[in-house]
């Protein structure tokens, strides 16, 4: 069984606060996005979880222990919660950047969340499904309803959302130097910033309320911009490049160090995909899902 996880982009990020366990609480709009890790699923005779891993798609290599993966743990969760006998060999090919805020992670253990259940035949109410997903990680229940979705809380909070390229996706090109940070550190930095509590801008009661978004009515604007740009200034330069080309949006995705652009036209975005080529930047021409 091959699985595809998509990664995401924020297409607005505001920090809203702090629980008392150290999560951040925000208010977001997730978007799926066609750049995929590939996951395939096979038997594996001794009941066990046998989970390998493909970086060479990311140009990178880790060699953190198997049992850190988000596979492994979505898998074992998964497996413990069941009760089930059976056991999986996923293989994980990497293609989504690592360290980048597009959720490459949380959706290769949301997919294998889904993946598992078709695999073994076995069904999960939705609340339960949830619950080991937000365990896993805050942005790992979007992943399992994918499209469009604003998020609130620690981003486990999802209300799924029409929008106006439903019918006729966007066209995004995506910007990644060699830089990647975790999002523990972002938001690390970012707390420590003296004046770090800027307000809400987004119209958010009226997005949860109308169930729909379009671009007119979205602010975009990612509040740990200030902090990563404050330390890696090339990404703030191919911000406002993607602006000279003609992206009529540019944007940090997340907490991570990836910038994205959105094109009114796809040939608009071919073309500024091949002038950042030219700056020796990693690059993606994809659309939302």
């Amino acid at each position: 069984m091959k699985i595809l996880a998509p990664a995401k982009i924020n297409l607005f990020l505001e920090i809203t606060g702090k629980t008392k366990t150290g999560y951040h609480t925000l208010n977001t709009v997730f978007q799926a996005v066609s750049l995929y890790d590939e996951i395939t699923i096979t038997d594996e005779r001794h009941h066990e979880i046998d989970f390998t891993c493909n970086w060479s798609g990311v140009g990178v290599s880790y060699s953190s222990p198997v049992e850190e993966n988000l596979c492994y743990r979505a898998a074992s969760a998964l497996k413990a919660y069941l009760k089930e006998k059976r056991g999986a060999k996923i293989k994980l090919i990497k293609k989504i950047p690592v360290g980048a805020g597009l959720g490459g992670g949380s959706s290769d253990a949301a997919a294998v969340l889904r993946g598992l259940l078709k695999f073994w035949n076995r069904e999960i109410d939705n609340n339960s499904l949830n619950r080991i997903a937000v365990e896993l990680g805050a942005d790992v229940p979007f992943f399992l309803y994918g499209g469009c979705c604003f998020a609130e809380g620690i981003g486990e909070r999802l209300f799924p959302l029409r929008t106006e390229w439903d019918e006729k996706p966007l066209n995004l090109l995506l910007v990644k130097p060699d830089i990647s940070k975790s999002s523990g550190d972002i938001y690390r930095a970012y707390d420590k910033r003296a004046a770090n509590k800027p307000a809400t801008i987004n119209d958010t009661s009226k997005i949860k309320r109308e169930k729909s978004v379009s671009l007119d009515n979205l602010e975009f604007v990612n509040n740990l911009e200030g902090v990563v740009f404050e330390k890696y200034p090339i990404l703030e330069t191919i911000k406002t490049n993607l602006k000279g080309l003609e992206a009529f949006v540019s944007l940090m995705s997340g907490g991570g160090t990836a910038i994205f652009g959105i094109f009114k036209a796809e040939s608009i975005a071919k073309k500024a995909f091949l002038e950042i080529k030219k700056s020796g930047f990693n690059a993606w021409l994809v659309h939302t899902l």
